[in-house]
């Protein structure tokens, strides 16, 4: 996981998709792609299969290129990573509470989440970033 963030870190601003007479088309692929690599991330606890699915993530999200949209799309997985924390948080507390056997795992689950969340604010940060140089050239 640590390669991983820094790989993270070491990106420079996204790139724009380049497709002659099919922007529209691609963008809707990339869109897909995006939203099926944050479904997989929800529910993926293997920490490597974790690591290519967010550096495909990443990938595909830069593939969109730094605007307002894709700012607006960050903000919306978060406000949907946020309210899926707080539920799994309530799930194993109660959880734990009754002594159910599979707590570990849903702790685990929690961890994903939590991890999902934060690369998702981490990226944010990235593409406002990159939002802002490009209005500075």
């Amino acid at each position: 996981m640590t390669e991983y963030i820094h790989w993270l870190e070491q990106r420079r601003k996204p790139e724009p998709v380049k497709v002659a007479g099919h922007r529209a088309v691609d963008r809707f692929r990339i869109l897909d792609n995006v939203r099926h690599f944050r479904d997989q991330l929800c529910s993926e606890t293997d920490p490597a299969h974790r690591a290519r699915l967010q550096k495909q993530l990443v990938e595909e999200e830069d593939r969109l290129g730094a605007n307002a949209a894709l700012l607006d799309n960050l903000d919306r997985e978060i406000d949907r990573a946020i309210i899926l924390v707080a539920r799994q948080t309530a799930l194993v507390v109660a959880m734990e509470r009754d002594g159910s056997d599979n707590v570990k795992q849903a702790r685990t689950l929690l961890y994903c989440l939590i991890d999902g969340q934060n690369l998702h604010e981490r990226y944010r940060q990235q593409v406002l970033a990159a939002i802002e140089e490009n209005r500075l050239l």
